[in-house]
């Protein structure tokens, strides 16, 4: 899990801060976006005070300047999850965050947790996930807002930000950098062909008729392999390949 340990001076965490942040509340929400999907978010934290739209913004005197100069608790702070995952993995974030001043957006992505599940891979294109996250701005009422993506929800902000910059404030990645778009080379093809980060091997898996056939034969077993904890007890309850229950879930090593 990703914890937060310590204040942005790098000191503990006060017993009086502990406190501010357990007194907070986690409010479940389900909205009703334009794409059509009924989305589960959970918020935390104030109402962020008033920011001025991108289109007011470039009309005034202060401009972009002006714009970058605003706090970012100006601006809500969403959460974006990675794969696989819901919300629940920012639990140990999300008060943090909103003690700080940020009024925190945590949802589960399309196909995840509580939220429409729709069928068929096109409705699960870049597009249409920042088509989702972009309506949730909308029902809430923010021109902008600072997006914090983890895992694969980092690649979704990365895009976000480069292809509706006027909707982001800020932008951050959590274990995915940056990777400029380079149309000349496609990663599917290299994948498909056993090259690249054997990491990524997974999701060549995942489009094989064996996968479908697994998954549909005990969808709670290969769930909990997919995500499982790291104590003894977790690793004894898979049954698995004893040598691959030993290693961590982050194990780089090739099978």
């Amino acid at each position: 899990d990703l914890i937060v340990r310590t204040d942005s001076d790098g000191e503990r965490i006060s017993s009086k801060q502990q406190k501010k942040m357990e007194e907070l509340t986690l409010h479940h929400q389900k909205f009703s976006l334009p794409t059509g999907v009924r989305m589960h978010v959970v918020s935390c934290g104030p109402s962020p005070p008033s920011a001025p739209s991108p289109s007011q913004s470039a009309l005034g005197e202060e401009g972009a300047a002006g714009a970058r100069r605003r706090p970012l608790r100006c601006y809500p702070l969403v959460l974006v999850h990675g794969f696989p995952d819901t919300w629940y993995g920012w639990r140990n974030q999300i008060r943090f965050l909103a003690s700080r001043g940020f009024r925190v957006l945590c949802p589960d992505l399309r196909g995840y947790g509580d939220t429409d599940r729709p069928r068929g891979r096109a409705h699960y294109r870049m597009e249409a996930l920042c088509g989702d996250l972009l309506g949730l701005l909308d029902r809430v009422g923010a021109e902008r807002a600072v997006f914090v993506g983890h895992d694969w929800g980092g690649t979704l902000v990365w895009n976000l930000s480069a292809h509706h910059p006027e909707r982001v404030a800020a932008v951050a990645g959590v274990c995915t950098p940056f990777f400029a778009p380079d149309p000349a080379r496609n990663p599917w093809t290299a994948l498909r062909r056993g090259e690249g980060d054997r990491r990524f091997d997974y999701q060549r898996y995942f489009h094989s008729d064996a996968a479908v056939a697994e998954f549909e034969r005990d969808p709670e077993r290969a769930l909990a392999i997919m995500i499982r904890g790291t104590a003894e007890q977790d690793r004894q309850a898979l049954d698995v390949d004893a040598e691959l229950a030993k290693r961590l879930p982050t194990d780089r090593r090739d099978c």
